[in-house]
């Protein structure tokens, strides 16, 4: 089902600001607008993989939006991990640009998170 805008809501007045500003990025930068379309459908596909069929096995969404440090340390050191990974060398998984998503993903999940605090 599609996302429609009922104007006035505050979630649809982000929306519109988010479009509106993704429009004058890609045109300021075509290549960031490539990068975050492309962040973006990876994202969306973190919420239809392969764990959603049965009960997740935990509920992770304390751990990835929770107050305090513990959730800054997952969403942080997530990042890092991913990073670490994009930039050796002589492995399978050397230097994916999936990785780099992943990354950006998790501190994404981290501004969110800080933005979001209670």
């Amino acid at each position: 089902m599609e996302p429609t805008l009922n104007q006035g809501t505050a979630d649809d007045v982000k929306l519109g600001k988010l479009l509106s500003d993704t429009q004058s990025v890609g045109i300021a930068d075509p290549y960031m607008l490539d990068g975050l379309a492309s962040l973006l459908l990876h994202i969306n596909s973190t919420y239809s993989d392969k764990y959603e069929e049965g009960q997740p096995l935990v509920d992770n969404t304390w751990l990835k939006y929770g107050p305090g440090i513990i959730p800054a340390g997952h969403n942080i050191g997530q990042s890092v991990n991913y990073l670490k990974r994009y930039l050796s060398s002589g492995f399978d998984k050397s230097y994916k640009v999936d990785d780099l998503k992943k990354a950006a993903h998790f501190i994404l999940m981290e501004i969110a998170r800080r933005e979001n605090e209670v």
